[in-house]
């Protein structure tokens, strides 16, 4: 039996402090095997964002240049989220997706 008082302090000091740091890398775990989730929300939002730009762009100017950059980078990020591949993010840094998992394969006929 302990019966330092500064002994038991110690321990119980001890104790809170292991459990702030377990808490503080179980939360860390967490959102790192998160980030990569948030990527890919951030790109279907911003092609969904894009689709309704490209609506209105080829109803309202269908020559604007803008509808062909556009296009094309709606087309890009579309197949990288369902194939895997480098697309461009939001800020217009490159990042590397992986495949889908719920991509179906044709089978040949």
């Amino acid at each position: 039996m302990i019966r330092s008082l500064r002994l038991r302090l110690g321990f119980l000091f001890l104790a809170f402090l292991l459990l702030v740091i377990a808490a503080v890398t179980v939360t860390y775990a967490a959102v790192a095997s998160q980030r990569h989730d948030a990527l890919l929300i951030n790109l279907a939002g911003r092609q969904r964002m894009l689709s309704q730009q490209l609506t209105w762009l080829a109803l309202t100017v269908p020559d604007d240049p803008l509808l062909a950059a556009n296009r094309q980078r709606f087309a890009e990020t579309l197949a990288a989220l369902e194939q895997g591949g480098a697309a461009l993010d939001a800020s217009g840094q490159p990042v590397v997706l992986p495949p889908s998992s719920s991509v179906r394969r044709s089978s040949p006929n």
